[in-house]
């Protein structure tokens, strides 16, 4: 009977710890999906309102919390469209926008944006071999 009940207490002392380091677990999930939240809103407001700089500094802090290939293709666009028709004077701003369509291609080899964007960056740094 000591045997048992000495079982009993340990087994329900596991269980303790175990659903405690599970609650634990989602607090810092909501946590970061709660910042995630706030700074790919706070760059989409910025988009609308067509403050580029900013959208894209929102996106980047967002991909500290979560790799989203939706961001990597929102920032390479708002790149590309902050550089307009000069790409001769944005040779490292066309390397960042690549950078990250090319992460957000490898996560999602069939998106035709993505893809589009690809070749949009490729042809603007004038490799139309692999724009095509």
């Amino acid at each position: 009977m000591k045997n048992f009940s000495f079982n009993l207490i340990l087994v329900f002392a596991f269980l303790i710890l175990f659903f405690s380091c599970k609650n634990s677990n989602q607090v810092k999930t909501s946590f970061r999906q709660k910042e995630f939240d706030q700074f790919f809103y706070q760059g989409q407001e910025d988009k609308a309102a067509g403050r580029n700089a900013e959208a894209i500094l929102a996106f980047e802090k967002a991909l500290n919390y979560k790799d989203e290939p939706t961001l990597h293709f929102e920032i390479a666009k708002l790149i590309l469209e902050s550089t307009g028709q000069d790409y001769s004077t944005t040779e490292k701003s066309l390397q960042d926008a690549l950078e990250h369509i090319q992460k957000a291609v490898r996560t999602d080899q069939k998106n035709e944006w993505y893809n589009e964007t690809l070749g949009q960056i490729y042809w603007a740094m004038g490799d139309e071999k692999d724009a095509l």
